[in-house]
């Protein structure tokens, strides 16, 4: 199921390359554990090299040469080249037989799009994708297992997903323990719930 996981921070954050896949973080923690993960489940180490742009931000690239993997993520998503994000398609009928392959998805995704704060004194946690049929399919996820969730639309044609207050916590409880998902780090406070 963790194949799943490294799927989806690919949806999020990762590109296609001419003879393999990439994937960029901003934290090298999340960068070696997804190496770490890459190395386990598809038996080939990824090269992992900070980047530092001219603006001063920085960002952990990983990358995999290995043409067979690309093949089998763009065959999962439907999808290869540039318009990967807007044009990808959920792996329903790969995830649905199995609730925790949904929650890889689920947090890989997430992990790469979401984002914690504090909105009128409650935890939040938002997402935006321009991919609707994504969207839906990890609003859909999150609902099915007792996670109120919020989808709108945003101005400019991104789909927003927002899970608030006691929801959050719920989210967190339904994430297996097996899993690394930065999500719950981003607010302090969301560690020290029950």
């Amino acid at each position: 199921m963790k194949k799943f996981i490294c799927l989806d921070d690919f949806f999020g954050d990762g590109w296609f390359e001419k003879r393999g896949i990439a994937i960029a973080t901003r934290a090298e923690d999340e960068a070696m554990t997804l190496a770490t993960l890459i190395e386990r489940v598809y038996g080939k180490a990824p090269k992992v090299k900070l980047r530092r742009y001219k603006d001063g931000h920085s960002v952990w690239w990983i990358r995999l040469w290995s043409s067979d993997v690309a093949s089998k993520f763009a065959e999962l998503l439907k999808c290869s080249g540039r318009e990967k994000s807007l044009n990808a398609k959920p792996p329903v009928e790969v995830l649905t037989w199995n609730s925790e392959a949904e929650l890889c998805f689920l947090l890989g995704v997430l992990d790469a799009e979401a984002w914690a704060y504090i909105w009128r004194g409650r935890i939040r946690i938002s997402a935006e994708l321009y991919n609707e049929s994504v969207t839906r399919y990890l609003v859909d996820i999150l609902r099915r297992h007792g996670v109120k969730t919020s989808l709108s639309l945003n101005k400019d044609g991104a789909y927003r997903i927002d899970i608030t207050g006691s929801h959050v916590y719920k989210f967190i409880k339904i994430i297996p323990k097996d899993i690394p998902a930065a999500v719950p780090r981003r607010v302090p406070a969301v560690n020290d719930a029950g």
